[in-house]
């Protein structure tokens, strides 16, 4: 009986351990990071023009024009196509 009940446990474990890094894979796979500075910022409209001259608009109230910033993209599962990306995170970098 214990040993029933260990392999039973070991199989969870394994069973977690790979839906993880299947998980964590797919994280990886469809997130990406852009650098940017804050160019505009009217009521809570905020346009981030990154490191490759793309502009991102943005809804906040907790950056101004000027600030350089990180974002935290999403692929939104369309690789072929940068227009449809969505910034997830913004992080003020100093």
């Amino acid at each position: 009986m214990k040993k029933k009940i260990c392999a039973i446990v070991a199989i969870i474990i394994c069973f977690g351990a790979f839906v993880g890094s299947v998980s964590w894979g797919h994280y990886v796979t469809n997130h990406y990071h852009r650098l940017g500075t804050v160019t505009t910022v009217y009521k809570d409209i905020i346009l981030i023009e990154d490191i490759e001259g793309e502009v991102w608009e943005v809804y906040g109230d907790n950056l101004k024009a000027g600030d350089n910033v990180e974002m935290t993209m999403f692929t939104n599962l369309t690789k072929n196509n940068f227009y449809d990306d969505v910034v997830e995170k913004i992080e003020i970098k100093r």
